[in-house]
């Protein structure tokens, strides 16, 4: 069942929460809306593959046309209209020699596109006209060509030969008037494909690409970190289905942000990952499981205040259609896709976006190959989209928030069951929102521990783990782990690969995960949450304290002995026990206790 919203109206959807070892136990509600679709090109014949850029208030699109051989760039201001394109016929192969652009600090403009086996760059200064065409390099057919400006004003750019056996490199320090340095980056079989090159403020570049055909990294992307002198390389993610068409952003902490396609049985994921500085990748984020093949390379680009903005395309009303996708800055998951081009039926292939504002002001103006299957009309389009985003208002502040981390605590409370102490924060939180039924006993002393996004101080109890997040208001200075999802990819099936579900009459079902919470345990999610200030207990409540449901019932075996009725959760596992008495017939699973963390 498909679970998309037109973008002619609001949308308040519930987003999937952030696959890291905590998140903020809050709704997602953003709201989205759209200007009017803008036909960039009018050409009339096959105009393919744009990317853009964003800078001084102006997008500059660049584009391949396929019967012409050539590359065209176009630019407006935001809120303007677009005008005629500049046009250069070098012999460009476009259906695999994509052109790209850039924009160093001085507003200066540059492009970079291969003709045949050469590879050229020109630069526009602001308000001035194009330069001649530079060769960059030649090589055996190179595609497709990448590039990437620094804040040092670097110019960097990457590409794959003809068999994909060799990615390599070129750097300009002088605007792109000489490209005197570089080398092969990486070397390998396996039709290595679809580089991308981003870079953050320290002005260091950072490269993903993909395995197209078989190879020990098969099932990874791939990325390469500059360090100065040389390339350090590595995989991102594991086995778990075919990864493909990685696209990198760096935001303004030097964070990385990759998204790709992985693929999932006859389905395939749209999926982010990111990296801080000086971090191991965290866990994927799904922003979307696709009905069918993606097909065609995602995008990504990064607001000024942290939001992740992500484009795609997939099977829609006998055609394809063009997605958007955001996670907000304080938002905990991707917001439920937009449908971008509208064009029931056509075929909307690539896509690229850029990102204005921040926030609830953040405009993602993105651009895409919109076209009809099987005829070479594909014209590029242009649409912007102001996604606001908003959490639910927090409950009264209680009368003494913790405004800095605590030091080691006294002993408030000490469970005889298992000789630990719980204190403070964590004991008025563990108190507040269920106690012993929701929480178990407390197994570990608080202390300040390091997870995949920093050192935090925290305690893990029987069937769950609490954070303190100081810097967060009340009530989010507490967060749970999400267990559930942890514990599943530890016993080697991440909940992405199991089966799904439709809805079913009586359930209360979740289009983000695509199953259903049925009685027996639909009662008890609905009369369980964190305590928000809310009249009785908010749906909002009960997501914040389990998550969304990550499984389907089964009958499953636990380390107790249990073995019954049970269904998984993002910071839980219910289990039913009809042997018991009320209130005991459905129990939480000790997962805390089984993380062996």
């Amino acid at each position: 069942m498909r679970h998309f919203v037109s973008l002619t109206r609001l949308t308040a959807l519930l987003g999937l929460a952030l696959t890291s070892l905590c998140t903020v136990p809050a709704v997602s509600v953003v709201a989205a809306t759209a200007g009017a679709q803008e036909n960039v090109t009018n050409t009339g014949s096959h105009s393919e593959a744009p990317q853009a850029v964003l800078a001084g208030g102006t997008v500059r699109v660049v584009w391949g046309e396929r019967g012409d051989n050539a590359v065209l760039y176009s630019e407006k201001a935001v809120g303007a209209g677009w005008p005629g394109a500049d046009r250069f016929e070098d012999g460009t192969k476009t259906a695999q020699q994509w052109p790209d652009v850039a924009v160093t600090p001085d507003g200066t403009t540059h492009i970079v596109y291969a003709g045949g086996n050469r590879i050229y760059h020109r630069s526009k200064p602001n308000g001035g006209a194009w330069s001649g065409k530079l060769l960059i390099a030649e090589d055996n057919f190179p595609n497709p060509v990448r590039l990437a400006a620094a804040p040092d004003g670097s110019l960097w750019v990457v590409w794959r030969d003809a068999d994909g056996t060799v990615i390599r490199y070129r750097r300009s320090t002088d605007g792109g008037r000489s490209w005197n340095f570089g080398g092969d980056l990486a070397r390998q079989s396996g039709n290595m494909f679809g580089p991308d090159i981003a870079i953050g403020p320290d002005s260091m570049p950072h490269v993903v690409w993909y395995l197209r055909q078989g190879g020990a990294n098969e099932n990874t992307a791939r990325y390469a970190d500059w360090n100065g002198s040389g390339w350090n390389l590595g995989n991102i993610g594991g086995a778990g289905g075919y990864v493909a068409d990685p696209s990198i952003v760096v935001d303004g902490a030097n964070a990385q942000h990759v998204v790709y396609r992985r693929q999932n049985g006859d389905n395939w994921i749209i999926q982010h990952v990111a990296r801080g500085a000086g971090q191991s990748w965290g866990q994927q984020a799904n922003v979307r499981t696709t009905n069918g093949d993606a097909a065609y390379p995602p995008s990504v680009a990064v607001d000024n205040s942290g939001g992740v903005h992500v484009t795609w395309s997939e099977r829609s009303g006998g055609g394809r259609d063009i997605y958007y996708s955001a996670r907000l800055a304080g938002q905990p998951g991707f917001m439920v896709p937009v449908n971008v081009s509208e064009n029931s039926g056509g075929w909307n292939s690539r896509s690229t976006l850029v990102v204005s504002g921040e926030g609830a002001n953040a405009v993602a103006h993105v651009f895409y190959q919109r076209g009809q299957r099987g005829q070479d009309v594909d014209e590029i389009f242009y649409r912007s989209i102001s996604a606001t985003g908003a959490t639910p208002p927090p409950a009264p502040a209680p009368p003494a928030p913790a405004p800095a981390p605590p030091a080691p605590p006294a002993c408030d409370q000490r469970f005889a069951e298992t000789n630990q102490c719980v204190s403070g924060r964590l004991l008025q939180y563990w108190n507040g929102n269920g106690g012993l039924p929701v929480f178990g006993f407390p197994l570990s002393p608080e202390g300040d521990r390091q997870t995949l996004d920093g050192t935090y101080r925290m305690q893990m109890f029987e069937r769950n783990r609490l954070e303190l997040h100081p810097e967060k208001p009340w009530p989010y200075d507490v967060l749970l782990g999400r267990l559930g999802a942890d514990i599943l990819v530890q016993q080697g099936r991440p909940w992405e690969t199991l089966p799904r579900e439709q809805p079913r009459a009586g359930c209360l079902y979740f289009p983000e995960t695509q199953h259903n919470i049925c009685e027996p345990f639909l009662s008890y999610w609905r009369t369980h949450g964190v305590e928000f200030g809310d009249p009785g207990v908010s749906f909002r409540e009960s997501l914040a304290l389990f998550g969304l449901p990550l499984t389907g019932v089964n009958v499953e075996s636990n380390r107790d002995g249990f073995t019954g009725q049970t269904q998984w959760f993002e910071r839980a596992r219910f289990e039913y026990h009809p042997d018991k008495p009320q209130p005991y017939k459905v129990l939480l699973g000790r997962l805390g206790a089984e993380s062996g963390q």
